[in-house]
């Protein structure tokens, strides 16, 4: 009971906001896919002045070597990245600024070089019912448009997704969708009606404090085709983490995430084909070490 000097909330702000469209199924994605990738991976990181942070990715697969420096700092709501991937050999720079003017608004600028032209500038405004997103991709003349909104709650939402060729004037990508999410379940179907004719089946459930299922459908119904793959993870203690996943085409995949200490992850991923036990598996090794 409130008494007369204290003021309620409005529900809406009590429950939170829904999410950005692009995160809609995302705890689904992170558990089906999230750590999954073949290769051997080494990441370095260490922390510097004014919130700087500078890492380093090495990734090998498949006698492809693919090389990341990344350098993030921030001053004040403004935060800078600069990166340089060996794919390309193309260097990009960020920079982000939060409550730009207004609580919840953010405002962000991306260019490279070689490359300025395909820049990307974005701005997002995150409400207590609303998430709105807004990207221009290309700095040119007549640049491809992306809009996405989000409308309802943290708990229950609906929303969708466009992008606007203004050189061509078609649009050439849409998707809707709805989701609900609690505390022990989370489930969204996103659906892209006339350019892939498709749909995807998001869904989590924690069965207990420390294991969680969940499975990731998609169905091109135009084509009929149909993939679905099927993932849990089990949290043994603070430091070991498991994971499984299977899917349509009998692929067996288990990982492995072991953290002896904060500073320090290892991951060991296996994956093999029960349709066919000949086939060589895909082994992946993954170390991360964090510099304070």
């Amino acid at each position: 009971m409130t008494t007369d000097g204290e003021k309620r909330a409005p529900l809406l702000a009590r429950i939170g906001g829904p999410p950005l469209w692009a995160d809609v199924g995302k705890q689904a994605k992170d558990l089906v896919h999230k750590g999954f990738v073949g290769g051997h991976t080494f990441m370095f990181s260490c922390f510097g002045p004014r919130a700087a942070t500078i890492t380093t990715t090495a990734t090998l697969v498949q006698d492809i070597t693919v090389g990341v420096v990344q350098a993030t700092f921030q001053e004040g709501n403004t935060t800078h990245n600069l990166s340089f991937a060996t794919t390309g050999n193309q260097i990009q720079a960020q920079s982000t600024i939060s409550n730009f003017g207004v609580a919840g608004l953010t405002a962000g600028l991306q260019t490279s070089f070689p490359g300025g032209a395909d820049g990307k500038a974005h701005i997002t405004y995150i409400h207590d019912f609303a998430a709105l997103h807004a990207r221009i991709h290309g700095f040119k003349a007549a640049p491809d448009l992306e809009l996405s909104a989000n409308l309802g709650n943290k708990k229950i939402f609906t929303g969708g997704s466009l992008m606007y060729n203004t050189e061509s004037r078609n649009i050439s990508m849409t998707k809707a969708g709805i989701g609900y999410t609690t505390d022990e379940f989370t489930s969204a179907l996103v659906v892209d009606p006339l350019i892939e004719k498709s749909f995807d089946l998001y869904f989590t459930r924690n069965l207990s404090p420390r294991c969680q299922v969940g499975t990731h459908i998609s169905r091109l119904y135009e084509k009929g085709l149909t993939s679905a793959k099927v993932a849990s993870s089990y949290v043994y203690n603070s430091q070991t983490t498991l994971k499984g996943r299977f899917d349509d085409k009998g692929l067996v995949a288990g990982l492995l995430q072991f953290s002896p200490s904060p500073l320090v992850t290892f991951s060991l991923l296996a994956e093999v084909n029960s349709r066919d036990l000949k086939a060589q598996p895909n082994v992946g090794l993954s170390l991360s070490f964090l510099a304070m």
